[in-house]
């Protein structure tokens, strides 16, 4: 699939201030002397801590598969090789964004299955091939436009899976599509605190045209998140301060 031809040099994000949190980062006050570390969501390319799925994983495809290293000849029965051979993720299937907690605070479960904690949109992404000729300038990978906001309770519901928040379809996504997912900040841990984005995420957040980070590869990656928020912004309303994570899932061509 064309549209997954993403090259985003994600691997090369190394660099990022974002492989743990900041000492200012970290420390809220509590009470003269205890400090609390936050609880944020995982994402730091970098390093491989990228929740599945995630469109990013397909950056440096040559076909529009999800290419992994299953030599010459292939054995199809392994589960890892045959996920390699696909174009898109599942229609249908279950997922969970993974979240870490400090010792001994937990994901509050009530939080997770609340409207608006997660929210996912059917969008159009950049491709010099699109029938929208606004998104033929925009770059691969990058968001276009948002086309539709799927319901919660109709479409989908989400629900906390041990301390990861689970995404559960309730009827099939549409194949070959692009949809955008959105965690706010009304997701919440055990003590009460909203969650945070990951300190990569809050760096890759960052408005690259005022606070571009040091690297074309860091901007590449940047630009994309950019693009996530700001379309979510301008086309639902969003407010960009509660955004704590995004990601792009395009699935598969199902029966092509």
């Amino acid at each position: 699939m064309k549209k997954l031809a993403i090259s985003i040099a994600v691997a090369a994000a190394v660099g990022l201030a974002g492989c743990g949190d900041s000492l200012e980062d970290i420390k809220q006050e509590v009470g003269e002397d205890t400090v609390v570390p936050a609880s944020r969501v995982v994402f730091d390319p970098s390093a491989g801590r990228v929740s599945v799925p995630n469109d990013l994983l397909f950056q440096g495809t040559t076909d529009g598969t999800l290419t992994l290293d299953s030599g010459e000849n292939p054995n199809y029965t392994n589960p890892q090789t045959a996920l390699g051979a696909l174009d898109g993720w599942s229609t249908q299937n279950p997922f969970a964004i993974d979240i870490s907690f400090p010792a001994g605070v937990t994901l509050n479960a009530d939080s997770a299955q609340t409207p608006g904690a997660v929210r996912v949109f059917k969008a159009l992404m950049g491709d010099p091939m699109s029938a929208e000729a606004a998104c033929t300038q925009v770059p691969r990978g990058a968001a276009c436009q948002i086309t539709e906001e799927l319901v919660f309770g109709q479409d989908f519901v989400t629900a906390a899976r041990g301390n990861s928040v689970a995404v559960v379809p309730l009827k099939p996504l549409d194949s070959a599509t692009t949809y955008l997912l959105a965690l706010t900040d009304i997701l919440q841990d055990s003590t009460g605190e909203s969650i945070k984005p990951s300190t990569t995420y809050e760096l890759v957040k960052q408005d690259i045209t005022t606070l571009p980070l040091a690297t074309a590869s860091q901007r590449a990656l940047q630009g994309v998140i950019n693009s996530f928020e700001n379309v979510m912004v301008r086309d639902e309303g969003l407010d960009k301060d509660n955004i704590i994570y995004t990601a792009a899932i395009t699935t598969q061509s199902v029966g092509a």
